[in-house]
């Protein structure tokens, strides 16, 4: 008799823990599911890295004849936009085919710009630079402003590319030069080509 009653007393202790062991098992896995189930929110995602917008400054060339004959001249003016910015100088590296086109000595100046302490013409590279500063005002731009007219010839027919040298963040190159930074803001070139028939 008592031998039945320890039986079953052990009995009932085994479903007893087999019910905690249960409870505690699902409790577990319960848990381990919903962790899965949680999207992980990196700290990219809570602090994502500002994208860096390109420099705000252009130079582009504009021909007032795009397309002429053998002996025709065109004249090609250098532009410049960087809205908002106040600029105290600009580098213009101009570079074209020699064989093709030649390029008067002598660069006309525009009004924006006060001083151009360079304007060199190198016929046989095909190569033109540039300088202009503007040492005191201080006014944002708005626009387009000019900052020099070169007059090319056409020697032979043929397509001829007129182009600037650029390379970005650089200051040996064509630049736009923001007033207090002395940043280099140009962040992109538009050139232009000239058809040349006979």
């Amino acid at each position: 008799m008592k031998l039945i009653k320890l039986l079953t007393l052990f009995f009932i202790l085994f479903i007893i823990l087999g019910a905690v062991f249960v409870f505690i098992f699902e409790r577990k896995a319960t848990k381990v599911i919903d962790q899965r189930m949680v999207p992980v929110i990196t700290e990219s995602q809570l602090n994502p890295t500002a994208t860096h917008a390109p420099p705000p400054g252009i130079l582009s060339l504009n021909a007032s004849l795009s397309a002429l004959k053998v002996g025709e001249k065109t004249d090609v003016t250098v532009s410049m936009r960087a809205e908002g910015k106040s600029i105290i100088g600009s580098d213009v590296i101009l570079r074209y085919d020699p064989m093709i086109l030649r390029a008067d000595p002598i660069i006309t100046e525009s009004k924006f710009f006060d001083i151009y302490p360079r304007k060199t013409v190198d016929n046989v590279k095909g190569l033109i630079s540039i300088t202009a500063f503007r040492p005191t005002d201080q006014t944002a731009l708005t626009g387009a402003k000019d900052i020099a007219t070169v007059t090319f010839t056409a020697l032979k027919a043929g397509t001829a590319d007129v182009s600037l040298d650029f390379v970005p963040a650089t200051t040996n190159h064509s630049t736009i030069v923001e007033r207090g930074t002395s940043k280099n803001i140009l962040g992109m070139v538009v050139p232009i080509t000239l058809t040349i028939g006979k």
